[in-house]
């Protein structure tokens, strides 16, 4: 993921990526794209057996999606990282899922109020 262009707003890696550090490590997330968010969606439902989602817990069903998104989010991690889904320290992986929520929520509001990326002639806005 290089650059993407929305509009006339051309965004770069910076823009499109984070990175969380941890005591653990660094990871480096990104931003999920449409067919990302597809991916999560279809994952979780078969993460819960594509049972109703009302009979599932609350908190279980956040706990799939959490381990769904960073599944597909994650793009850089430590060597030790294997991958979310063998990760037992629960800590870690709800702190980097409400770490990648801030992190797209902001990257969403940024976006919508003009302050990220540049146009597609090169000006950066702040």
């Amino acid at each position: 993921m290089e650059e993407v262009k929305v509009g006339e707003v051309l965004l770069s890696k910076e823009d499109l990526q984070k990175v969380i550090k941890t005591k653990r490590g660094n990871f480096v997330v990104k931003v999920a794209d449409p067919l990302d968010k597809k991916a999560i969606i279809r994952n979780t439902a078969a993460a819960t057996g594509n049972v109703p989602i009302d009979s599932i817990p609350v908190i279980d069903y956040s706990y799939m999606s959490a381990i769904e998104t960073l599944k597909i989010v994650i793009v850089e991690s430590p060597d030790w990282f294997v991958g979310v889904e063998s990760c037992i320290d629960d800590e870690l992986i709800m702190h980097l899922y409400n770490e990648y929520v801030k992190f797209e929520t902001n990257f969403r509001r940024r976006l919508r109020e003009g302050k990220i990326g540049g146009s597609s002639g090169g000006n950066k806005s702040s």
